[in-house]
């Protein structure tokens, strides 16, 4: 999943175009963070270290042999579920057996389990998750998280002197400046994320 910053800042406008449609299942999506004027715009929110980052490349595995049968494994994919067995969670879109679930950890750190396992951290959330149709006329949909209390998602910087690489945490009620990377809220960056469709698993797992 590869689209150009020329090619998303043009499709922007229609996102602005119209009531949003009802939300639903989302099908394999990628997610490109937009706040206009700040160093996230418009870049890839990829997945790493069971993290999820702006400015990372996505690190996945693949055991099959010969590698060629491999899925590339370039790109973060996931899925947003809305139906009633698993009503406002999300999952890595993977090949491997058993998936890897996303959740968010108690400190409103993004992350998803390691693959074969279903464990996750003590008093993670794992629903929440929302995915937004396209609004009529527009090409893309938005991905977002609704809990109590929470206020969409933030890029909090890992770098010195509060540079990139990011780190996506959900802005979950309480949050504390111990709890993000940086040790610095008001260091980090409000975004919202852009829903790209595409076809399906980028990768055997996400590591």
């Amino acid at each position: 999943m590869q689209f150009s910053a020329s090619f998303l800042a043009a499709a922007l406008p229609l996102l602005a175009a119209s009531a949003p449609a009802p939300a639903a299942s989302s099908g394999p999506i990628g997610l490109i963070a937009i706040h206009s004027a700040s160093p996230i715009h418009l870049s890839s929110v990829n997945a790493a270290g069971q993290n999820f980052y702006i400015g990372k490349d996505t690190s996945s595995y693949c055991p099959l042999t010969p590698p060629l049968s491999c899925p590339p494994g370039k790109s973060t994919v996931i899925s947003v579920f809305e139906d009633q067995a698993h009503p406002g969670t999300a999952a890595m879109d993977v090949f491997v057996p058993g998936g890897q679930q996303i959740y968010i950890r108690s400190n409103g750190a993004l992350g998803y389990t390691q693959a074969h396992s279903a464990s996750i951290p003590p008093r993670a959330i794992t629903t929440g998750f929302t995915y937004t149709r396209p609004r009529r006329g527009a090409q893309f949909g938005t991905f977002d998280v609704s809990l109590p209390g929470s206020t969409g998602l933030l890029a909090c910087p890992l770098g010195a002197r509060f540079s990139g690489p990011y780190q996506v945490f959900v802005n979950l009620n309480g949050l504390k400046d111990s709890d993000v990377a940086g040790g610095k809220i008001n260091k980090c960056i409000s975004f919202y994320a852009l829903a790209i469709p595409t076809n399906g698993p980028d990768a055997w797992q996400y590591t």
